[in-house]
């Protein structure tokens, strides 16, 4: 529709200027007919009303007003200095009213709606692309998300087989001790016991099912380059928040916390401390981990992929934005901190 309008505003005004020099008088009388300077608007209109549900209508009257105002100011300040602009339009005005007002507003009118228009097209088609873009980057993460899971719960199993193994060894051992008496060994035993067994049943960081998901992934990578890990979780089975914002949120925290831990030479001093809390609707988010000092686009990261680097950070603070929060970041010495505070939907509702 509005490439039909501006088409037939170019054809328009090419047949009224030169149509009789290379068109039939017939097509050219046709083609400069005043139906169609009035069918154009009434296209843009129409173009109009049925994307406004899309924004259409008030981004073009923000476009409006903003064009209003600048060139009024400019009238204004042309007016005052007595130079050229004001001049010209007083004269364009004057011309308008002697030879046909009503025509020649139009036919403005008409030219300002088709380009506004296109303007406004123009946005929302780069708009589009990138929400299509930013939503295939959160299936990727979700895809991310579910495959580390199954790894982690393969990894469980056979943690779990392996230590069924060994319990009976231990058992066989336990046994041997207390029969020769060798209560110390035994005591000995026993603490080394309770602790693989306390080590291996750290599986479960908070009764949600996405966080804790994504916790669990977060840490067996700490865990392979060799970063202290701790988190705590005080979020119950059920949030109100998307499944997909918490995924891309927090995967793309932890991700940042341990590409940046990675890049501490000193393996001792690599840590990452994750905490979540719901308080009256609200989730509070805080990230710390430890970094090499350095900055790149407000995060201790320097991913090789700079593009989905910056597409992570985007992601975010979109987010963070979306539920009523800003994204935090603090830095004190070796320290690296990113906190945030989202709304539910249960507090938005009114």
């Amino acid at each position: 529709m509005l490439t039909a309008a501006a088409g037939a505003l170019t054809v328009h005004d090419i047949a009224v200027g030169a149509g009789y020099y290379f068109l039939p008088p017939a097509l050219t009388d046709a083609l400069s007919s005043e139906w169609i300077s009035f069918a154009i608007p009434v296209l843009i209109l129409a173009y109009i009303a049925l994307n406004a549900k899309r924004g259409a209508l008030r981004r073009f009257l923000k476009l409006t007003a903003l064009s209003a105002f600048v060139f009024g100011v400019l009238y204004v300040i042309s007016l005052i200095k007595g130079s050229y602009l004001s001049m010209y339009i007083n004269d364009s005005v004057l011309s308008l009213i002697n030879s046909g007002f009503y025509n020649g507003l139009l036919h403005w009118l008409t030219v300002y709606l088709v380009l506004s228009c296109s303007c406004i097209a123009v946005f929302d088609t780069f708009a589009a692309f990138a929400d299509m873009r930013s939503e295939s980057e959160a299936l990727k993460l979700k895809s991310k998300m579910i495959l580390d899971s199954c790894r982690a719960a393969e990894k469980s199993l056979s943690e779990t087989a392996q230590l069924r193994h060994d319990f009976r060894k231990y058992l066989t051992a336990l046994n041997l001790m207390c029969k020769n008496k060798r209560f110390d060994e035994l005591r000995a035993t026993l603490d080394k016991l309770c602790d693989n067994m306390s080590e291996m049943t750290r599986t479960s960081f908070t009764e949600n099912f996405v966080i804790n998901s994504l916790l669990r992934s977060a840490a067996a990578a700490a865990a392979e380059k060799n970063i202290k890990f701790s988190a705590k979780a005080a979020v119950p089975k059920q949030l109100d928040i998307p499944d997909d914002d918490l995924c891309v949120f927090i995967m793309n925290l932890t991700d940042n916390a341990i590409e940046a831990c990675e890049k501490v030479t000193d393996k001792e001093k690599r840590y990452i401390t994750f905490n979540a809390e719901l308080e009256d609707g609200y989730l509070a988010v805080t990230c710390s981990n430890s970094y090499d000092g350095k900055i790149n686009e407000g995060f201790a990261t320097r991913k090789s992929s700079a593009e989905l680097h910056g597409l992570g950070i985007k992601q975010m603070r979109a987010i963070a934005k979306k539920y009523g929060g800003t994204l935090n970041i603090s830095r004190i010495a070796d320290s690296f901190t990113v906190s945030c505070v989202l709304k539910t939907n249960a507090q938005r509702r009114p």
